[in-house]
């Protein structure tokens, strides 16, 4: 019987080492799991983080490209009103000339509106009471300097020039001494 006893206690002593292996053994399991379960959170959160960042890239892009087509499209509407401002100028002159008080007073009226107008547009005559800048002024004639004029000094203006944020929509042509 003792020998049954013993047999019996080396049963128990396995199970509960067994059991204790088996336990110690699930929280390492269990531990992995949440391990992997991590790094999956992480990387699905950079994705989101990336795509987030793709997207605001994105917005910018789109913000930037719609900007400029709007600035375009002003650029090239200004562009053909040009002409049409140049008569303006033309009938100011002519009204100043021939042209009696009433007539003249309509013209300048009409004249100040098309320059507001301009103006809320940010579109700005280009200076021509300065040296000759081939950025904004575009030479059509040249004249030998006579006395009191600089080399460069613009003489005549044929066309006015007009700028728009930075850009030129149309160059002055403009006489030059030389």
């Amino acid at each position: 019987m003792s020998e049954e006893i013993k047999d019996t206690e080396l049963e128990q002593e396995a199970e509960v080492g067994e059991q204790t292996q088996t336990e110690t053994e699930q929280p390492n399991e269990a531990d992995e799991r949440v391990k992997a379960a991590e790094a999956k959170a992480d990387e699905f959160l950079l994705a989101a983080q990336r795509i987030q960042a793709e997207f605001d890239n994105y917005r910018r892009r789109n913000k930037n490209a719609i900007a400029e087509a709007t600035d375009d499209g002003i650029n090239e509407a200004v562009k053909a009103f040009l002409p049409v401002i140049d008569n303006v100028d033309r009938a100011v002159e002519a009204a100043a000339q021939f042209g009696d008080e009433s007539f003249n007073k309509g013209i300048e009226l009409l004249k100040r509106q098309v320059m507001e107008t301009l103006e809320k547009l940010d579109v700005v005559e280009i200076d021509t009471n300065c040296e000759f800048d081939p950025n904004f002024h575009n030479a059509v004639m040249q004249v030998e300097k006579q006395e009191g004029m600089e080399d460069n000094q613009i003489i005549d203006v044929f066309q006015k020039g007009y700028i728009r944020k930075g850009k030129v929509l149309r160059f002055s042509m403009v006489r030059v001494a030389k």
